[in-house]
């Protein structure tokens, strides 16, 4: 029975990584796929593979002492984790609140604080008996520090980069590509819109990014359909906008994008050949591509203007 069990899970694996290797019939354009290299992380993969091997390699030579370090730097790492995930839940769930929110943690916020007290009382009675779990928290300690300071080295290097100055358009434009997700069919950006195009002598191409989070498809779909969903939901935002525009007499059409901003824009860019870019966000404080600094990196790698509408998404109902 196990050899029978072992060899439906190969055979399986074999199917999956055939529909992969083929492209999956049931994702989206965008998805990541194991033939194109410039949809998948190559850079994050091989350096995680030359680590590891590294540590085989060391551990070989000193098994006593490397592989205990590596279980001890990392052994309470996953409860800082999961006690940082239940604080920022608390907090965001309280600053956002639980209206949109399509799974909400149970009994909130009574069971998300005790969760979290919980693992700070095991934090602490690991430093109180010493010794094996002391060295460990230690060295968990250490590593979290670290990342803590990578990231604030980052946050400040991003701090110091100069922002580039906007293009500032000479004359009305002819041919305008539109980036934008959640807020594709909000008043704001249809206004804009209509303003640019007023002489009705303006193409619009509009690329919606095939995001699972973005779309909301990731918080109400499991793995195996979540794709498909994401991929409904956008060609919806992308049709009613068009729908739009259509029916105030602008020429436009459109397409899904690579779930990368930044990757979607590009490969519009060398495909519409725009005389100017139009991106719509959320606000600052909200959006997630304000955060990646979506804007100012395409002011940087664009020599055209580039308007960011803010705007805020407009609601919808969920793909069953």
């Amino acid at each position: 029975m196990r050899v029978t069990a072992l060899t439906n899970a190969v055979r399986a694996a074999r199917r999956r990584r055939r529909e992969w290797d083929t492209g999956p019939q049931e994702g989206p354009e965008s998805a990541p796929a194991v033939n194109d290299r410039d949809r998948r992380p190559a850079a994050a993969i091989l350096t995680s593979s030359v680590i590891g091997f590294l540590g085989v390699i060391a551990s070989a030579f000193s098994p006593d002492f490397i592989f205990k370090f590596l279980l001890d730097s990392s052994g309470a790492v996953i409860l800082f984790v999961y006690l940082l995930i239940a604080i920022s839940q608390i907090m965001l769930r309280y600053r956002n609140g639980g209206d949109k929110l399509k799974v909400k943690m149970w009994l909130f916020p009574v069971l998300s604080i005790i969760t979290a007290l919980a693992m700070t009382a095991i934090l602490v009675q690991m430093f109180v008996q010493g010794g094996d779990n002391r060295r460990a928290l230690t060295l968990s300690l250490l590593s979290w520090a670290v990342v803590i300071g990578l990231f604030f080295a980052n946050r400040w290097f991003n701090s110091r980069r100069p922002v580039p100055e906007p293009v500032t358009a000479t004359e009305r434009p002819h041919r305008v590509l539109v980036l934008a997700n959640e807020t594709v069919g909000s008043e704001e950006l249809l206004d804009e819109l209509r303003a640019i195009g007023a002489d009705n002598a303006t193409t619009y191409h509009v690329v919606v990014p095939v995001s699972p989070i973005e779309t909301g498809a990731a918080a109400s779909h499991s793995p195996l359909d979540v794709w498909e969903a994401t991929k409904v939901l956008a060609q919806q935002r992308l049709d009613q906008t068009l729908a739009a525009l259509h029916s105030a007499n602008l020429e436009a059409d459109g397409k899904l994008g690579d779930y990368r901003p930044l990757r979607a824009l590009a490969a519009a860019v060398a495909e519409f050949d725009p005389d100017q870019i139009v991106i719509a966000t959320e606000p600052p404080e909200q959006s997630i591509w304000h955060r990646f600094d979506v804007v100012d990196r395409a002011r940087s790698d664009y020599h055209i203007p580039v308007t960011n509408v803010i705007a805020m998404a407009p609601s919808e109902e969920p793909v069953a």
